[in-house]
């Protein structure tokens, strides 16, 4: 991902530094491609979508103050060893939010039972997500 100051179009992948390696000024670094701005899943366990759709689901987040691009939605499987009866069958809804807003994001998400897809994955669901999620939603703290 490549960043442009605001102030004269230098170019970096890091937006940490205060300084612009250009001009030496205090600059503010922004996505110079905010269609790639969504880099983190996030999980929210025991939501159904119904009859609302993505945009309904985007646009809820939006009155709340975020950025999201809804991914999918699935029914967890049963859990290893349980009767399916008793298990699985839980609706999880999958999106991204948006690069800038993960700051605010973080605390927000857990008063509503969202997870990092990483960290829903790493903490056991990986037995409860069909497998066609898992490969097309990959862990990226595995890749690491």
């Amino acid at each position: 991902m490549n960043y442009v100051s605001n102030c004269c179009g230098a170019s970096s992948p890091n937006t940490d530094i205060d300084i612009c390696p250009e001009c030496k000024e205090h600059c503010e670094f922004v996505n110079e491609d905010p269609e790639n701005n969504f880099n983190q899943l996030v999980v929210w366990p025991g939501t159904v979508m119904g009859d609302n759709t993505a945009t309904d689901f985007e646009d809820f987040f939006k009155e709340e103050g975020f950025t999201v691009k809804f991914a999918d939605s699935f029914m967890t499987l049963p859990d290893p060893g349980k009767d399916p009866s008793e298990s699985g069958g839980r609706g999880d809804i999958l999106f991204y939010i948006a690069d800038e807003d993960i700051g605010k994001f973080s605390i927000w998400r857990l008063k509503h039972g969202m997870k990092w897809w990483e960290d829903y994955l790493n903490n056991g669901a990986t037995s409860i997500v069909p497998v066609e999620l898992l490969e097309k939603y990959k862990n990226s703290w595995e890749e690491a």
